[in-house]
């Protein structure tokens, strides 16, 4: 078996922006290969990437209310319920920016170093379409919260659908609904 010689193939990417620019290339190599040979039109990409959040949004929504429903049927005296939930706005999607700022500085008589704000948004771009580069997405907040318990005429019961609900959803009192399950 052959040794290798490492300093070698060390010496043979180079050092320093040397490693980052091939590393850039690389990656820029990659999102090129991933988007394969698509050639959608800005408007398509824009309806499709509605659907995709309406559909974001909806199973969003439908997991949070299976899970408090399983939550409430664990209550102490509630034997079956059904939960609504609603929410407030679409999804927050906060893309990737760079800002510069200079600021005015009084440098004599009446001579003044002007402010210069710029915030640039880093922009993906692909064949036919740009988008933001999105950092992070904040899922809509609940907005009010409807449970139809059997069990929930008990006050007991009622109070504690109350505050496990307030507990996770910091939704004020008068936006939460119980009514008892026929």
């Amino acid at each position: 078996m052959e040794n290798i010689d490492f300093s070698k193939i060390k010496n043979l990417f180079g050092d320093g922006r040397e490693k980052y620019l091939l590393l850039f290339a690389v990656g820029i190599l990659m999102l090129i290969i991933s988007q394969g040979g698509s050639k959608n039109n800005k408007k398509d990409a824009v309806v499709s990437n509605s659907t995709f959040e309406t559909e974001n949004i909806s199973f969003y929504e439908e997991r949070i209310e299976r899970k408090l429903q399983n939550l409430i049927e664990s209550i102490e005296g509630v034997k079956k319920c059904k939960v609504m939930i609603t929410l407030k706005n679409g999804t927050e999607k906060v893309v990737q920016s760079d800002s510069e700022i200079n600021e005015k500085k009084e440098t004599g008589d009446r001579n003044y170093e002007e402010i210069q704000k710029r915030n640039n948004t880093l922009v993906l771009k692909d064949e036919n379409s740009e988008y933001p580069y999105i950092t992070k997405e904040i899922m809509p907040q609940v907005e009010g919260v409807v449970v139809v318990a059997k069990g929930s005429k008990n006050t007991e019961v009622k109070n504690e659908i109350i505050l496990l609900v307030q507990a996770l959803f910091d939704v004020e009192t008068h936006k939460i609904s119980i009514a008892e399950m026929k």
